[in-house]
């Protein structure tokens, strides 16, 4: 038959198979060529495509596409020969079951030595199933690492090829490679159907396993996996519940599956506890999760999460109905866990983090958070496993040893998190920052505690910068990448190794070893004696240069501002004794909500406006009133230029407007003080100043879902002064706005907008025909970038939890490259036109913006109609 490839490539095919031994595809290219995604990309297309001509067991041996089997095989031999062999032994079987094809059909062709060994060994015909499988495997690895999600669509598509082309048992392993890549989608997608499709099919493989002979890593996988589980939605939960009850009445309950079903119930029946308050659903829930454990052998690989699922059940009984028994139960079950050498390492971390959990005191022994610490210090210090598990005890242990007093332990416990653990992501946490703690906030209270403010700075300036360029998805090293790509690749596969949760013991060493090597060498070269290292105290002071920067510490172990001005020798130390993180996050949320109904014109206006103003208030009272009155700037300015002060808020004060804190005495605003910015680090600060100046070219775009609302943007662009280039409706489309970006200097985008706190990689912009996502942006940000208006209409997606790093639209999008950027908190959509219009009648150049911004603000504030906070308060200025 015809081959599937594109004629002049099967045509060299087919003469390099004819001369095996003169030229092998592939084996002269570079390993750059040979290992990069797109080669790879394309070999899995060609496979695809031919998967069902790819053997004599499928279609008769003239019918097989000989030349796509020959040129993938020689593709992932080539492979074999770049990649350590701990590391290419997928490639190497798929290379010997492709060449074992041929072999069957044209001995000849195979190139030695391969020829030769398979004369000595002639090869069975392999199955296509293991094939397609180990090719999925191999892909999914490479889009995984490279954040592809449509790689991962071809791998799980592959995957479900390969096992419907078995006949008779499914191998468990395949089946739960399946499942395994379901959840990894689940990280892009954000669908619960693709997690629940992935968990399901991952039990259903460990279930075929003899009891008690599931292989430890797939348990681990599995264990870590569902602590993942994404919340159901609310309105779902009696659906859900309804249909496991009836699941569970059908089952036998002398069945294997039994207890995981009564787990399942239990589990929703807590969900929806919490959703209701409902105490019955909790009684029952725990009857429930009581049966499963009492009915699931001892050594399923379900049997601990159903323990601790129990637990975590009987301690929100204890906390809701003040149940002693319940507590000592829930200690109980978890002491055991964590002392039970039986138990997958993951299982025991789950339980000692429940246990430090447990109310407290009376009914939270020190000794429980003792040993927990123990157990989370044992992990972290521990080489064998992977990075982000390593970084998840080491927040625990600092947190928890902060907690009990022992500022030693949590110091030297920061400092392993920041120092050698952050620094190996390396982009490999697929934009997941929310399953990654950043441990920088709590490593400065520490720091605080220890009476070292300069340190306290510098470590949560490195922490903070390492967390939000992985939060945008930005490269790091991307100098290393266009100057040295080859030490770049070797950074990035050490990390990669580092990173894998499924690796040996003697490959993860090797890949340490490989790690500091190659960083030694990095430091070696020309402008390069810097790498991953962070910034010393001297350098983060200079940020101060042109005025005073309030950085505001928000962190479970304690609040506080650190003050720099300039000239200083040491920050200022500002300690805020009346607030908590949490009242923070609670806070945030309030407002944001209350604004978005405002905004929408909710009826209940009166009291969203009491919210706003009485958080406006608690900003001024707690943290902008102390922040001036310190740094002398408490004093009404009449002069619009202001003496300037620059805020570097953390955590979910970040999305909280410090510039517009109300000061109920005189009713007035921290803008009638002084002139406001906000920076996301001290570095994005610093890097913004250092930046060369450029010749302006500016870009205007401009999309509305409503073409009624199409006129009205257009007419804010005419705000923009002699733009360059105009995109508008139809022509705004994602492709076309990505490119435009990066050769226009100053960009004005009037579009929807949004705006994903706590995952900013998945923030954007909504455009004709798709979403432009900032990690587009960041994957190759603009050079030279000057000024960007964000005027858009935000779609909020507040998700984050209490202790989240989090970050605006504007900021993110100043850590893409831009030195100056202006955009909303929340959506103000009555006044963008105005303040678009009267901040570029200001403008001369982007370093305008700030004083255009204020003055803008001000102005408006003058017109009664626009008074209120939630009409000028939204916009904020993020530079220079």
């Amino acid at each position: 038959m015809d081959s599937h490839l594109r004629p002049e490539l099967a045509r060299m095919v087919q003469a390099a198979m004819s001369q095996p031994d003169r030229h092998v595809p592939f084996f002269a290219d570079s390993r750059e060529d040979v290992l990069s995604p797109e080669t790879l990309g394309t070999v899995v297309h060609f496979l695809d495509v031919a998967r069902n001509h790819l053997s004599p067991e499928q279609v008769p041996p003239a019918e097989v596409d000989l030349e796509t089997v020959y040129l993938a095989a020689c593709y992932f031999w080539a492979r074999c020969r770049f990649l350590p062999e701990e590391d290419a032994a997928r490639e190497h079987q798929v290379s010997l079951a492709l060449l074992a094809i041929v072999h069957a059909i044209r001995p000849e062709a195979v190139p030695q030595p391969r020829r030769a060994q398979f004369a000595r060994h002639p090869p069975g015909l392999p199955p296509v199933a293991g094939i397609l499988h180990g090719t999925a495997m191999i892909f999914a690895a490479a889009s995984k690492e490279n954040a592809h999600e449509s790689g991962l669509w071809t791998a799980v598509a592959l995957t479900g090829y390969a096992r419907a082309s078995v006949t008779g048992a499914q191998d468990p392993v395949m089946v739960f490679d399946h499942g395994a890549l379901f959840a990894d989608l689940f990280a892009f997608t954000g669908d619960p159907d693709h997690f629940r499709a992935g968990i399901a099919l991952m039990r259903k493989a460990i279930a075929a396993f003899p009891s008690g002979e599931a292989p430890e890593a797939m348990l681990t996988v599995l264990a870590r996996t569902q602590e993942k589980t994404p919340s159901s939605p609310e309105p779902d939960l009696g659906v859900a519940t309804a249909t496991a009850r009836h699941s569970l009445a059908g089952a036998d309950p002398a069945s294997p599956v039994y207890g995981q079903l009564l787990a399942e119930l239990g589990e929703l029946l807590h969900k929806r506890f919490e959703a209701s308050g409902e105490i019955g659903d909790l009684a029952e829930s725990i009857r429930c999760l009581e049966t499963a454990v009492a009915t699931t052998p001892a050594a399923r690989h379900d049997q601990p999460v159903t323990r601790i699922k129990l637990a975590m059940a009987l301690a929100e009984r204890g906390r809701h109905a003040r149940q002693q028994s319940d507590i000592d139960r829930a200690r109980a079950l978890l002491r055991e866990l964590t002392t039970d050498p039986s138990a997958a390492e993951a299982h025991r971390q789950l339980a000692g983090l429940e246990l430090a959990r447990l109310p407290d005191r009376p009914w939270n022994p020190r000794a429980d958070l003792v040993a927990a610490t123990a157990e989370f210090e044992k992990t972290a210090l521990t080489p064998a496993h992977d990075i982000p598990a390593r970084l998840r005890a080491a927040y625990s242990w600092g947190l928890h040893s902060g907690r009990l007093g022992q500022l030693d332990q949590a110091n030297q416990a920061f400092g392993l998190a920041l120092d050698e653990l952050l620094p190996k992501l390396a982009g490999h946490t697929q934009g997941r920052t929310r399953e990654i703690p950043s441990p920088a906030c709590d490593a400065a209270a520490v720091a605080l505690e220890r009476g070292n403010p300069a340190e306290a700075l510098v470590r949560l300036e490195h922490g903070r910068a390492v967390v939000l360029a992985e939060a945008v998805r930005l490269r790091p090293h991307a100098d290393l990448v266009a100057r040295h790509p080859e030490l770049a690749r070797r950074f990035e596969q050490a990390c990669a190794t580092l990173n894998r949760e499924t690796v040996s013991v003697r490959v993860r060493r090797r890949a340490a070893a490989d790690f500091r090597e190659t960083v030694a060498e990095i430091r070696s070269l020309p402008g390069f004696d810097r790498f991953l290292q962070r910034r010393d105290f001297w350098s983060l002071r200079k940020a101060a240069a042109h005025g005073p920067v309030a950085v505001v510490n928000v962190a479970e172990l304690g609040c506080a501002a650190l003050l720099l001005s300039p000239g200083a020798d040491a920050p200022e130390v500002m300690p805020l004794p009346g607030i908590t993180r949490t009242e923070v996050f609670h806070r945030t949320e309030a407002f944001l909500a209350a604004v978005a109904a405002l905004s929408a014109m909710d009826s209940a206006r009166a009291g969203h406006d009491r919210t706003v103003m009485t958080t406006l208030e608690w900003l001024w009272d707690h943290i902008a009133g102390p922040v001036l009155k310190a740094l002398d700037l408490d004093e009404h300015s009449i002069d619009e230029q202001g003496p300037r002060l620059w805020w570097c808020p953390t955590g979910p004060l970040s999305l909280l407007p410090l510039h517009a804190a109300r000061c109920g005495a005189d009713d007035s605003y921290t803008c009638d003080r002084v002139v406001s910015s906000y920076t996301t680090t001290l570095g994005a600060l610093l890097d913004a100043r250092t930046r060369r100046r450029t010749t302006t070219s500016r870009l205007g775009v401009a999309y509305a879902a409503s073409h009624a609302s199409l006129p009205a943007i257009r007419e804010e662009l005419e705000a923009l002064s002699r733009p360059e280039s105009l995109l508008v409706g139809a022509e705004a489309t994602p492709d076309a706005v990505l490119t435009a970006l990066r050769s226009h200097r100053w960009a004005h985008l009037a579009c929807p907008a949004e705006h994903a706190p706590a995952d900013p990689s998945r923030s954007g912009f909504a455009l004709h025909d798709g979403f432009l996502a900032l990690r587009e942006l960041a994957a190759e940000p603009p050079r030279d970038a000057e000024f960007a208006f964000l005027s858009a209409c935000h779609t909020a997606a507040w998700s984050p939890a209490p202790g989240d790093e989090v970050v605006p639209l504007a900021g993110a999008v100043q850590l893409c490259g831009y030195r100056h950027v202006i955009g909303g908190l929340w959506t103000a959509a009555a006044v963008r036109p105005l303040i678009a219009g009267e901040v570029y009648r200001d403008m001369t150049t982007a370093d305008d913006a700030a004083l255009a911004l204020h003055r803008a603000t001000r102005r408006l504030r003058s017109e009664p109609r626009y008074s209120a906070p939630p009409f000028w308060a939204s916009f904020v200025h993020f530079g220079p």
